[in-house]
Parts: structure tokens; C-alpha cells; sequence
């Protein structure tokens, strides 16, 4: 068994991912999960610094409370990033590929690229709050060469309380029947979600609580839930922080757990895994 690739000081740090892909700039607001978007508040102070090329890149991204002003850029210069990195890397898009402002043709780029050898190695996490969209571009796919890009991509959806999983979940569910490893962000964790009816179609659970000015409390038997689900129906956990202000701490907080999902058999990590593996058998011989 081979996880994904990491970087285990990240992992320390609750960070999953170890490079972003940084694809799309601004957003928009769409769910209760937003509202202390650290992205926005990101942007908009790298935005409002005397720095040319960082006005260049946020300028222009939030309106003057610091949230998105609606405004989506795409960011050609990064398409090819991973391909220059040869170390097995997982990485993270930043922000929603799927936001509704960002072109099919730019989308499909996206996904041929991830076709493409040089990203074997590799692992992308996709994560989006519009999944229905991500649903829908993949059932428009042929069955041809753009369906090797299962072997690199994991698709995901945040799903911060029972409304937004009801929603969401569904999408889910049609994406792994179809073949495509999934992930599902249970962060920030504003209620109760049952993970059960779901559990099977779930690759990757990560938990966590809201954290940051503003923080909104997550109670811990919300997590208590989620883990026992994780634990019952044998899927790959990764607890990332209980959040700023819940009380009582739950057990899990103490218990680092944070597992990451196998990579796909038959890629080229896997691969040279094997080949590790049976150069090392060799020499025990």
C-alpha cells in the first residue's frame, strides 16, 4: 500500500497538501462555509500591498470589507507547473475550478493536462463547493484519453453541515460509481452531518473545525460522528484541527489522526515503488 505523497512537517501542521496549483484567482460566496474565507482575506491584503506583482495578481479580487468582489481570473502561467516538479507531489487547486465564471475550454485544459505522463507522479485534489458543475463537465467527457486523468485526480466537495452534504453528496456518489477517487472536506464543521448513507463513495474524509478571527465553534460530537463512520467503513481519515473555540476538546484532537488515501495502482509512484521493493527483496536475498 503506497499513500499519496506528503510531506510528513506539513502533516504535522495539519496541512495535507504540499505544493498549491494555483489556477483560478477570486471567487464567490456561496455557502455558509464562506464567510471567514481566509482566501478573500488573503488576497486582499497581498492584494493591497506596494508590491507591483502582487497588485497585478489580487488587485482588483474584494471590495473594501475584504470579501470577494466576484471578479474570477484564470491563471495561465500556472498550467504547467507540475510538470516541471519530477518529485511526486500532492497538490492542491486553489481556488474553485468549478466557480460558474470560469470557461469549459480553461476546465478542459485542466483535466487534458492531467492526462499528460508528466503528471503520473503526482496527485491533484480538487476541491469545490460546486460539485454539480465538476458532476456534470464529467459525464460530458468521452471515454477516450481524457479518462486516464482518474489515475492523478481526486475530486472533492466541502460539506460543512446535513444541508450542503444533502446537496453535494449526491454528486459525489455519481463521480465514484463512475470510476474517480473522492474526497469529502468536513471543514469548517458548522453541524451535524451523518455520514453513513455515503460512507462507501467516500476515498478521503478530512475533519476540522473553523479556526481564525471569527472562528465559529464545532461541536466535538459532530466529530466524534464523522470518526466512528471513518473508522466502521475503513476509510482513510485526516483529522486537521479541532478549530478555535471548541468545547470540550474531543478525544480525537489528541490522537493525530491523519491518514492519506492510496495512490492509484498502476501509475508511475507506484511503479517505482515496486521497483524499490524488489530491488531491496533482491538484496536481502
Amino acid at each position: 500500500m503506497t499513500p499519496i505523497p506528503s510531506d510528513p512537517k506539513r502533516i504535522t501542521k495539519g496541512m495535507w497538501w504540499m505544493e498549491a496549483w494555483s489556477l483560478i484567482e477570486g471567487c464567490t460566496k456561496v455557502s455558509p462555509a464562506c464567510v471567514n474565507c481566509w482566501a478573500a482575506a488573503m488576497a486582499h491584503i497581498r492584494g493591497g500591498q506596494a508590491n507591483p506583482a502582487m497588485q497585478k495578481r489580487y488587485g482588483g479580487l474584494t471590495n473594501d470589507k475584504g470579501n470577494w468582489n466576484g471578479t474570477i481570473r484564470c491563471n495561465e502561467a500556472e498550467l504547467l507547473k507540475p510538470m516541471k516538479r519530477r518529485k511526486p507531489t500532492t497538490y492542491a487547486v486553489w481556488t474553485d475550478l468549478y466557480h460558474e465564471s470560469v470557461p469549459n475550454e480553461f476546465i478542459m485544459r485542466v483535466l487534458n493536462l492531467c492526462t499528460d505522463r508528466r503528471f503520473e507522479p503526482h496527485t491533484i485534489c480538487i476541491l469545490t463547493k460546486r460539485i454539480r458543475r465538476a458532476s456534470y463537465i464529467i459525464h460530458s467527457l468521452d471515454r477516450g484519453d481524457w479518462w486516464k486523468a482518474k489515475s492523478t485526480i481526486i475530486l472533492g466537495t466541502t460539506v460543512e453541515d446535513q444541508q450542503r452534504a444533502d446537496e453535494r453528496m449526491p454528486h459525489i456518489v455519481e463521480l465514484h460509481k463512475l470510476g474517480w477517487r473522492t474526497m469529502v472536506s468536513y471543514e469548517p464543521a458548522l453541524g451535524p452531518v451523518d455520514f453513513k448513507p455515503w460512507a462507501e463513495h467516500i476515498d478521503w474524509l478530512i475533519v476540522g473545525g473553523e479556526t481564525g478571527r471569527g472562528a465559529r465553534p464545532m461541536d466535538s460530537e459532530w466529530a466524534s460522528a464523522a470518526v466512528c463512520v471513518c473508522l466502521k467503513a475503513k476509510v482513510p481519515l485526516f483529522y486537521k484541527s479541532t478549530g478555535s473555540c471548541t468545547k470540550p476538546r474531543p478525544l480525537w484532537d489528541n490522537l493525530n489522526i491523519r491518514q492519506l488515501p492510496e495512490v492509484r495502482a498502476g501509475t508511475t509512484i507506484t511503479a517505482q515503488m515496486s521497483a524499490e521493493n524488489s530491488s531491496a527483496a533482491a538484496r536481502g536475498a
